[in-house]
């Protein structure tokens, strides 16, 4: 699985990072000061330098210590959308992990997941049409990346 999969983990880190900025960007914490200092974290998580799994896994960790920290002096409101973010957030990496470990043979229903390759390849046509200024590119922007972000990860199951 290590050689299958070892060109595509650049790849798959990226698009694992642009979820969970996805994620990043719907939070407004403005809570108390536990709260306002891991927001303050997870922001500069974000500008990590390392490459996409080092940034990816600074970010993870600063939403993290935001889900703590808003435990002890979050508002209420902030702490539920941040619970409901966070567990979509965690059903979709759980469903792109299932497609990474596919080629291990464990997954009961393999046929119905995306191929890591799809799921990359919607996150490198979501920056490429990201960085273009024309509006009609960003709305085609925002549904492939609910589709290989924020979607469904599995495929549909074939009628038999």
């Amino acid at each position: 699985m290590l050689a299958i999969q070892w060109s595509k983990a650049d790849g798959y880190a990226r698009a694992c990072g642009a979820d969970v900025e996805r994620l990043i960007d719907t939070l407004a914490p403005n809570d108390g000061p536990m709260t306002q200092a891991a927001a303050t974290s997870l922001a500069a998580a974000r500008q990590t330098d390392g490459g996409a799994e080092l940034r990816y896994k600074a970010m993870m960790a600063g939403v993290d210590a935001l889900v703590r920290a808003a435990a002890e002096d979050g508002a209420p409101a902030f702490r539920e959308t941040l619970k409901q973010g966070v567990l979509a957030f965690s059903s979709r990496q759980s469903l792109r992990d299932q497609s990474w470990f596919a080629a291990s043979g464990f997954d009961p229903r393999p046929d119905e997941l995306l191929a890591v390759d799809d799921i990359i390849a919607e996150t490198v046509r979501g920056e490429r049409t990201s960085t273009k200024s024309n509006p009609a590119s960003s709305k085609s922007l925002s549904k492939r990346k609910s589709t290989a972000c924020l979607g469904p990860m599995r495929r549909a199951p074939s009628q038999k």
